[in-house]
This record gives C-alpha cells, sequence and structure tokens, in this order.
C-alpha cells in the first residue's frame, strides 16, 4: 500500500451531499470529499460497504490513522 494513504475497513456510505459521500466508520458520521476517496476504495457511492482508502492527512483528522 502507498504510505500517502490509509485503508479503513467496515465502512459504509450512507448519503451523498454532491461535493462529499457521508460516510459511517466506527459508529460515527462523518463527509468524506469524493476527490479525496483514492481509486483503490470500495467504498464510493451510498449503499457501499467495505474499504475506503483516503490520503493520510484526512484519515489522521477523522481518526482512523
Amino acid at each position: 500500500m502507498d504510505e500517502d494513504v490509509v485503508e479503513i475497513p467496515d465502512v459504509e456510505a450512507v448519503d451523498d451531499t454532491g461535493l462529499t459521500v457521508v460516510c459511517r466508520i466506527r459508529g460515527r458520521r462523518v463527509m468524506i470529499p469524493h476527490l479525496h476517496i483514492h481509486r483503490r476504495s470500495t467504498v464510493r457511492r451510498v449503499g457501499d460497504h467495505g474499504t475506503l482508502v483516503v490520503p493520510r492527512w484526512l484519515a489522521i483528522d477523522l481518526g482512523c490513522a
């Protein structure tokens, strides 16, 4: 895996605001900008459940790194 991204398992996409995907991560709802979702992510749109891949700085901000 690239050093500059983090894989976050067990994520569910529950809403979309147009610019962001609202995800449930560890029981919290967080907004993830579409442009920061890595191409290897299996979570991209409402209804997806799987692994979210985001830049390390964003994962740190979310408390997931």
